[in-house]
């Protein structure tokens, strides 16, 4: 499991179906120049007043990076990742491991009447998007509501099965 991060967004800007100009392409106009707006967040200043990265505009140039970029996954989760000691890497690193530790807790209390919930409950991250401040809100936001399906798997769990026996499945790995 690994996070989406800008490692592997750059891949897909390396790739020659993203560039088309002109009567070739149906992407940009002839004559149109590529502009890109990042925050990288090792370069970036903060807002004053919110604490977010603000983003800049980069020219045409900066695509000539991409490819270095993307090649720079290998890294990912090593010593040598240039974002690995990120604020916002660590957290993806702690939402990788909370989760597995919270399908594990799920699939050992997994039942027919709570097997709705528990998928609901799987599919949780899939709600996290954006980086930065975007991604914090997103977090915070699935956090909630992460509360709310834990509380309900409980609950649909306990009670026992029409015959009054424990109706939790066996999962092998």
């Amino acid at each position: 499991m690994a996070p989406l991060d800008g490692l592997g967004v750059t891949a897909v800007f390396t790739t020659d179906a993203h560039f088309e100009f002109g009567a070739g392409g149906a992407t940009f106009e002839d004559g149109a120049r590529l502009r890109y707006n990042l925050a990288p967040p090792l370069f970036s200043k903060r807002d004053p007043q919110t604490g977010h990265l603000l983003k800049r505009e980069f020219g045409p140039w900066v695509g000539k990076v991409f490819p270095l970029l993307a090649r720079g996954k290998r890294l990912r989760g090593t010593v040598l990742d240039p974002f690995g000691y990120t604020a916002e890497r660590r957290m993806e690193r702690s939402l990788i491991d909370e989760y597995e530790v919270r399908m594990r807790s799920i699939a050992a209390e997994l039942t027919p009447a709570n097997h709705k919930v528990a998928v609901e409950a799987a599919s949780l991250p899939a709600q996290i998007r954006g980086y930065g401040h975007v991604k914090e809100a997103s977090v915070a936001q699935v956090r909630t509501l992460e509360a709310n399906v834990m509380e309900r798997f409980r609950k649909a769990g306990a009670a026992p099965g029409r015959d009054g026996k424990d109706e939790r499945v066996a999962l092998t790995a």
